[in-house]
């Protein structure tokens, strides 16, 4: 399998499972369960990549707390490299609440070191490691975004495959994409993302 370095957010997740009804207003709904987990679509994804047996490396950023311990570690279980994964003190780890009812889910996300992220310390040289680099959960990584066209280049010229799951854009703007789509060998979008998109490039 190719040897894979994963781009992108790192949060944790905490889900609030069987509420009575959807979120409401001035209003305390009463839950069945609640969980905090390995959340981020980045992180998600180079999970399932290293439990297919996959040889996977993190690029990303966590705070200097309780929940990017959470997150490196648990990494490390899924036997992912996290030496490209910085830690800072200036901004907490991202967390994403979901509140889920029946077969809705409604989420508020504090983007905190999502947000942060500016992979500062990628280049041509880091990818040239790799056989292949995956950018994830870009929607929220507003420092990355105006690096990603250079880092897709350096990637490219060194021969290196690249894909994209940019997420759901709330802005349906869809910046930089124009500049992103000629590079990228896989881009990763659901029905709603696509249409989304093709209205923002016509």
């Amino acid at each position: 399998m190719k040897k894979t370095l994963f781009v992108g957010d790192i949060n944790v997740d905490v889900i609030m499972g069987g509420m009575a009804s959807p979120p409401v207003v001035d209003r305390e709904v009463p839950c069945e369960s609640w969980d905090v987990v390995m959340g981020a679509s980045t992180v998600i994804c180079a999970a399932a990549y290293a439990s297919l047996g996959g040889d996977v490396s993190f690029a990303g950023l966590c705070g200097q707390d309780e929940y990017g311990d959470f997150m490196i570690r648990g990494l490390h279980e899924l036997g992912i490299n996290t030496d490209m994964v910085r830690r800072t003190d200036k901004v907490r780890t991202g967390v994403t609440v979901n509140m889920i009812h029946a077969n809705t889910r409604t989420q508020a996300t504090y983007p905190g070191t999502i947000a942060a992220f500016d992979g500062s310390w990628l280049n041509g040289d880091v990818f040239a490691q790799f056989d292949h680099v995956h950018f994830g959960g870009v929607c929220l990584e507003y420092k990355l975004q105006p690096h990603i066209t250079r880092l897709l280049e350096e990637a490219r010229d060194r021969g290196v495959t690249t894909s994209l799951d940019n997420q759901w854009d709330a802005t349906e703007e869809w910046r930089y994409m124009d500049e992103w789509l000629p590079l990228l060998n896989w881009l990763f979008v659901n029905e709603d993302e696509a249409m989304s998109l093709v209205r923002a490039l016509h």
